[in-house]
């Protein structure tokens, strides 16, 4: 973690997310990743990007829409017609901005977007405390660790005014 300046920012972590439902989600900061997953994607040019691990193998995007998989079979999986999809997008700033005007719905709802920023909260919090920190869904509350709750809310600084 940096401490210069009036910064405290994470700058490296690596932390595995358990699910009541059996799914793992392994979250890294952008070198950490690099360095794994150029063990078994070598051609790997930057760290942005998402890979997704399965029974059968990976699927990633590592290049702002660029898929890789480490099974070419995967690209011949046909969708089944109760499958969920979601629509092309040229970016979350300009589907927003088209979605503004359009009225349609983001290609990430906005209770999607709620949810991947809790992951990214927890995994704050599992940072600075350095704890395996419990989370209910539905209370949305950090259970059995009342230190680590606290730091879900801070109070708001003083309002202020441009002129």
């Amino acid at each position: 973690m940096s401490a210069e300046g009036i910064f405290r920012t994470l700058e490296r972590w690596d932390i595995l997310c358990d699910y009541e439902n059996g799914v793992k989600l392994h979250m890294m900061d952008m070198q950490t990743a690099t360095d794994v997953v150029k063990t078994y994607y070598p051609k790997l040019r930057n760290g942005d990007g998402v890979v997704f691990h399965g029974t059968e193998g990976w699927i990633g995007d590592f290049n702002f829409g660029t898929f890789y998989a480490s099974n070419q079979n995967l690209w011949k999986e046909e969708l089944k017609p109760d499958d969920e999809r979601v629509y092309k997008s040229d970016g979350h700033v300009r589907n927003f901005i088209d979605c503004v005007k359009s009225r349609k719905e983001t290609v990430c709802p906005v209770e999607m977007a709620i949810r991947c920023d809790t992951i990214a909260h927890m995994v704050n919090v599992t940072a600075r405390t350095g704890r395996v920190i419990n989370w209910d869904p539905k209370a949305e509350q950090i259970v059995g660790d009342d230190d680590a709750a606290k730091m879900l809310a801070r109070s708001c600084r003083e309002e202020w005014k441009i002129w």
